[in-house]
């Protein structure tokens, strides 16, 4: 049986819906959300992504909601470390669903606009306009209306040579499917389009053929703008689809997840797996994830992420992962991932893993650790987010940090109260950096400076600490203040 490759990175991007933010990519690592890639050059909400041939491919979407469709792409990559134009899709494209595979991206049907004219003699608008002659008999189109279509067109990005093709076609139009890649063939999942207000089909494109095929079971939900991802469930390779919307629109809390036929399955099936596989349910999460909502499986855990509710409106987006039979959810994304999401090897994002901070003395740690002890918990950037199942923690919540470079934080207070005193401020610098690190700055009061004239000290993972009992923990001398003479 093939075993399920875990996600290093899961990175969310596009679908910003508040007006002051930017579309700022997150990317999840080793239980910590992570803002340091770069923003996308435009706001785009409804585009898609995939990882291609060690590169990112943005394209697609709208910049606003009533705005047209864009055919805009962009690629990213650790070596540029910024967002560089790429060769724009053949026609404008959103809700289309994208996957990688070895050099090229596969793209699957999405929504286009079409434009519609009215026809009549040209006699007929020269007169509308107080001109006219006889012999001008013409034959005449003029530009009524746009609407949005859904497509069933298949677009191939070569990564070599850059270049896209439509050489295939899907046998329905399909928008807000989702598709994962198994055993070298491509998965498509739910959809919907005009006719269909959502969809529980599996469909199977071989894309060494061309070759469209319906061996898989329907799922037993209908499904439109969700998530999906491969997983491993008790062991066995999986595969989940979490939130969305259908016609009922009940699906946006729904997980269903199948086991994965194994070789003998395969041979015995044949060209039909119903009967041979099928379509469990999770427990419903906590929060609705009704639109386009990012799922992946990062260290051992299934992850589903933002997607928000029905009502497009709440910026309360959650994070919520399956761990011991449950969902847990965690705090308030700033951005909707309203847009898509895509697996990144964990080296373009080297400086984002972080844990919780536990202070340098052995009291804090001790109380901290035994606080944090059965708990959930996830680093937003350098701020520790307790699950809002866990109960009211008395956690004395001191952040979060570089492994292994814990440092004094200042609890219940502020600088207006510190104004007089010496206090020292830390803070993890060069966050999603190789050259991440905690850097501790000495403040003294008014009349006092700092002895030997060090009043800074850093820490990384590749200098440890040596003392923990010391006033800090990354140096072996104190940052201490003296009054001056």
């Amino acid at each position: 049986m093939e075993s399920i490759e875990q996600e290093d990175v899961l990175l969310v991007a596009g679908g910003v819906v508040s007006e002051e933010m930017f579309d700022t990519p997150m990317a999840l690592i080793d239980n910590t959300l992570c803002t340091s890639l770069p923003n996308l050059p435009q706001k785009r909400r409804a585009g898609f992504m995939g990882m291609v041939n060690g590169s990112l491919l943005f394209c697609g979407g709208r910049s606003e909601s009533n705005l047209p469709i864009n055919s805009d792409c962009w690629k990213l990559d650790r070596s540029s470390k910024s967002w560089e134009a790429s060769i724009s899709l053949p026609r404008s494209l959103s809700r289309a669903t994208a996957v990688g595979l070895n050099d090229t991206l596969w793209v699957f049907g999405g929504v286009v606009e079409e434009s519609y004219y009215q026809s009549g003699l040209f006699e007929d608008l020269l007169e509308d306009i107080d001109y006219y002659h006889e012999s001008q008999q013409i034959q005449y189109d003029y530009y009524d209306y746009v609407i949005d279509e859904t497509s069933n067109d298949v677009l191939a990005y070569n990564s070599l040579t850059e270049e896209w093709t439509s050489d295939y076609q899907m046998p329905v139009p399909l928008q807000g499917s989702c598709a994962v890649q198994y055993n070298g063939k491509i998965l498509l999942l739910g959809g919907k389009n005009e006719k269909l207000s959502g969809s529980s089909q599996v469909l199977q494109f071989d894309p060494a053929t061309g070759i469209w095929s319906y061996i898989w079971p329907n799922m037993t939900f209908q499904h439109y703008n969700h998530g999906c991802t491969l997983f491993e469930q008790k062991g066995y390779p999986a595969m989940a689809v979490g939130g969305g919307l259908s016609c009922d629109r009940e699906s946006s809390e729904i997980v269903e997840f199948l086991i994965l036929p194994t070789d003998g399955d395969l041979e015995k099936g044949g060209d039909n797996l119903e009967g041979i596989v099928k379509w469990n349910q999770f427990p419903s999460t906590n929060y609705p994830h009704a639109y386009t909502p990012a799922m992946a499986f990062v260290t051992g855990f299934l992850y589903i992420v933002g997607g928000g509710d029905i009502g497009l409106m709440s910026h309360d987006d959650k994070i919520e992962r399956y761990e011991k039979g449950k969902w847990w959810s965690f705090g308030k994304m700033p951005v909707r991932a309203y847009g898509s999401s895509a697996k990144l090897p964990s080296e373009w994002i080297q400086g984002c893993s972080l844990e919780p901070n536990l202070g340098i003395h052995n009291y804090h740690q001790k109380r901290t650790r035994d606080d944090l002890k059965g708990r959930h918990w996830l680093c937003f950037n350098n701020q520790l987010i307790l699950s809002d199942l866990d109960e009211t923690p008395k956690v004395q919540n001191g952040g979060c940090t570089v492994p292994g470079c814990h440092y004094p934080k200042i609890f219940s207070k502020n600088i207006d109260q510190l104004r007089n005193k010496s206090f020292i401020d830390c803070q993890v610098q060069e966050l999603g950096m190789p050259s991440y690190h905690v850097e501790c700055i000495l403040n003294c009061r008014p009349g006092w400076s700092p002895i030997n004239g060090i009043n800074t000290t850093m820490c990384s993972q590749e200098n440890q600490p040596f003392q923990l009992e010391k006033l800090t923990n990354f140096t072996v001398d104190y940052l201490e203040c003296g009054r001056v003479f």
